[in-house]
């Protein structure tokens, strides 16, 4: 996907270190951003949590600080983008995986609260992932797949582009929103039990 940003355009990708988080980093580079140690001093930060639902989630009253901080940093500059990359269990619990899920919609909520509060000048939204795999990097657990009605697994590439697509300076009215790139697991996953 190829968006087109403003000159001197700042971003910066926080959190997970992962192929994820450095693809996103690499796509916002490719459009012009330049990359800023200070997210609070970004055009675009994008956060990055954990997509493995085995993983242990950070404390997220930390991250929702850190995110506020940042969000406080754009309104007061007049404008800016925030993207939190989580788990599609965001929108659906994952069944066995009820701290994760539990985390990963207050990490949600959080962004719903962002783009309430600071909407009038900036946009938070949201990418949930399902099963993700390219090559021997896989996100997600592979259970999401006998739930997907796309008889596949995603790409960071899917994951990416959405991101950009939040991104794009002509997305000018979404804002607070969950965008699943899960194949439809999050759609068909209860009607499966």
């Amino acid at each position: 996907m190829r968006i087109t940003l403003p000159d001197d355009t700042r971003s910066s990708v926080l959190g997970e270190s992962c192929a994820v988080a450095k693809a996103i980093g690499n796509a916002l580079r490719a459009q012009g951003a330049t990359s800023s140690l200070n997210p609070e001093a970004s055009d675009i930060a994008v956060a990055v949590l954990p997509l493995d639902p085995a993983a242990q989630v950070p404390a997220l009253t930390q991250i929702c600080a850190q995110l506020e901080r940042i969000a406080k940093a754009m309104h007061a500059r007049g404008g800016g983008r925030i993207v939190v990359v989580l788990s599609a269990a965001a929108a659906v619990p994952i069944r066995h995986r009820r701290e994760y899920s539990q985390a990963m919609a207050a990490a949600y909520s959080c962004v719903r609260v962002l783009a309430m509060d600071y909407g009038a000048k900036i946009q938070v939204n949201a990418v949930g992932v399902g099963h993700v795999a390219d090559g021997d990097n896989i996100i997600g657990d592979p259970a999401f797949l006998r739930h997907v009605p796309l008889p596949r697994t995603g790409t960071h590439d899917n994951i990416v582009n959405t991101v950009l697509f939040f991104c794009d300076p002509l997305n000018s009215y979404t804002n607070g929103q969950l965008l699943c790139v899960d194949g439809g697991w999050s759609v068909g996953y209860g009607r499966n039990f």
